[in-house]
């Protein structure tokens, strides 16, 4: 993988949404190529529409991540107990390499998915209503300009 790519996944990881604090260096690296061996396994080429791509990865992160419910039960209050092991499926690295994480890990892959196509994307974060009020969900949002091109 190109630096350029490197580079634009760490952006992404340092985005206030997501935090460098829940990797280390091994977790990155091998996230790193994950990514680049996943990427290479899409059917996407230059010729590939954006709504395409956005449908090959939100299929993609959809299918192959389940939830980590372990990581709600602790501000749920259905347990007293947080194991901080559990931060990590906070992570793109979660959700690829050991398929499960929370919505911030589905989030953070699909961010990186797509900015290995050159689509911008952000992180938006929800206040869960109710009783769930203490949670945030996490929701990406592309960048797509009107003629269906790349942004």
């Amino acid at each position: 993988m190109d630096k350029i790519h490197i580079d634009k996944i760490k952006k992404i990881i340092k985005d206030k949404a997501h935090g460098t604090e829940f990797y280390n260096r091994v977790m990155f690296e091998t996230l790193i190529m994950e990514v680049d061996n996943l990427v290479n396994k899409f059917e996407i080429d230059a010729n590939s529409k954006t709504k395409d791509i956005l449908r090959i990865i939100n299929n993609y992160v959809k299918s192959n991540t389940s939830i980590r419910g372990e990581y709600f039960d602790k501000f749920s209050g259905n347990v007293e107990f947080f194991d901080e092991d559990e931060k990590i499926y906070r992570t793109a690295y979660a959700a690829l390499l050991r398929k499960q994480a929370m919505c911030a890990g589905y989030a953070e892959l699909t961010r990186i998915l797509l900015a290995m196509y050159d689509i911008n994307s952000y992180t938006l974060l929800a206040k869960l209503p109710g009783k769930n009020k203490k949670l945030m969900h996490y929701v990406v949002l592309a960048e797509v300009n009107e003629n269906n091109k790349l942004s």
